[in-house]
């Protein structure tokens, strides 16, 4: 993963975590980022009993440009909840893409367009490599001659 994308998940996570407020949205329990090195010896230390968060991407990485690392497609939630999210949708309406979109006051067509902002900086600052294409020598074919005999 190139330094940009690395970049780019971390801001992911902690837009959603600070606009989440550190909280699972769906039951409410108080977390910090798993990720963050810093955070995770912060809470050894204090002794405080949080659940770690994830940044739940509403819409898959794969159905969103640029992988869906925007605000508006992830909501925070504790492993519990996390893994209910994770079940096909069907089987659980409180953890429906849509339910998790009103949750945090978006949708899923605000979250592509975001997305697909975000793709036009990856471009931009990560350029995709041009193929390289080989020149071919073009193919020389010897036309038979034939003389032509001309009848009198």
């Amino acid at each position: 993963m190139s330094n940009f994308k690395k970049t780019m998940r971390k801001e992911f996570r902690g837009a959603v975590f600070a606009r989440d407020q550190h909280k699972c949205r769906c039951c409410g329990r108080q977390g910090y980022d798993h990720n963050d090195l810093q955070e995770v010896a912060k809470q050894e230390a204090s002794g405080a009993v949080l659940c770690e968060l994830d940044a739940h991407h509403i819409t898959t990485r794969d159905e969103m440009p640029a992988g869906g690392y925007v605000k508006s497609n992830g909501v925070s939630l504790c492993p519990e909840c996390h893994l209910k999210a994770e079940v096909p949708h069907a089987a659980n309406i409180e953890f429906a893409p849509e339910t998790l979109y009103r949750l945090i006051g978006s949708s899923k067509e605000t979250a592509y367009m975001m997305s697909l902002d975000l793709q036009k900086k990856i471009d931009k600052f990560e350029p995709k490599p041009k193929k390289v294409v080989a020149k071919k020598k073009p193919v020389r074919i010897k036309a038979a001659k034939k003389k032509v005999k001309s009848k009198k």
